[in-house]
């Protein structure tokens, strides 16, 4: 999502800075366009500064890393005065890092069903157009929250302010359903519907999500039929897309299992729930990754 944002804001005409903490890469990055190929098949080369630090005059840092890597990524603009829009898979993420980072007012949260597929070093596919939630983490940050919206916009991308607590644990459904069950499996998501036993896993962790949020007092329908709808027609529509987790176990890459099927059932376990299905999901993950490293 960071090389999509960023390649579509500055075809939009802003001034972009993609940060990277690796001078090699970096150095290659910013040796050439970034090539955004668009959800129609048009491909488009969009120079872009790469940097090794944070300008001082931004106004918007979009945070795209791994929730892993949350903390060191945000070293740089805690004593800065900009937004801090965060765009993470997983539950809550505003909110924790307004709290626990300190953050406060300047942190908009942004949920998003917006497809995309890293297709080489600096080079991404836009898969499929969708929309994005955009909310303040505290009411004070809520013109901030509407620059951000404008931004989106201005990129080509459908955005609205909306509840991104509720719009974060839709998604979460869809990706605890979806990504540690393609990922052990190394399949694309539409193959998930092709096994009944595949597709039983995955309405289990999905009911399990929707259990936990009904609980925590998410607003939104929470029916176990509507959470198992909701993964199953995003796996339709993206039947040949291959998730987050299965790109990066194909990397060796640490995944967000932890963040997804982790969170789920840290936070059953938080309201005195259970929920089985997400623990298996997120061990035998977690023990993929570390056997392949």
């Amino acid at each position: 999502m960071g090389t999509l944002l960023a390649a579509s804001l500055a075809r939009a005409g802003h001034a972009v800075t993609l940060l990277d903490r690796d001078p090699e890469r970096a150095a290659r990055t910013s040796a050439r366009p970034l090539e955004l190929t668009t959800p129609t098949g048009e491909t488009w080369s969009v120079p872009v500064q790469v940097a090794l630090s944070v300008p001082p005059e931004v106004e918007v840092a979009f945070l795209c890393v791994k929730t892993g890597a949350t903390e060191a990524a945000l070293a740089p603009v805690r004593d800065l005065s900009c937004t801090v829009a965060i765009l993470q898979n997983g539950c809550e993420r505003a909110s924790f890092v307004a709290e626990a980072l300190g953050l406060g007012e300047r942190v908009v949260g942004i949920s998003t069903t917006e497809g995309a597929t890293r297709s080489g070093e600096g080079r991404v596919h836009h898969t499929g157009a969708g929309s994005s939630q955009v909310g303040p983490a505290r009411p004070e940050g809520a013109e901030r929250a509407e620059r951000v919206v404008a931004l989106l916009k201005s990129a080509g991308f459908a955005a609205q302010i909306g509840d991104v607590r509720a719009a974060s644990w839709r998604k979460l459904v869809v990706n605890a359903a979806i990504n540690a069950l393609t990922g052990l499996l190394d399949c694309p998501n539409g193959q998930l519907l092709a096994s009944p036993a595949a597709a039983e896993l995955a309405d289990s962790a999905a009911r399990e999500v929707a259990e936990v949020a009904l609980a925590l007092g998410v607003s939104g329908n929470w029916e176990p039929e509507a959470a198992c709808a909701a993964w199953r027609e995003v796996a339709l529509h993206t039947s040949v897309n291959i998730s987050s987790t299965l790109q990066d176990l194909r990397r060796g890459q640490t995944t967000e299992v932890h963040a997804i099927n982790g969170a789920v059932a840290r936070l059953a376990a938080e309201s005195g729930l259970a929920a089985p299905t997400n623990s298996l999901l997120c061990r035998l993950v977690a023990a993929r990754e570390e056997l392949a490293v």
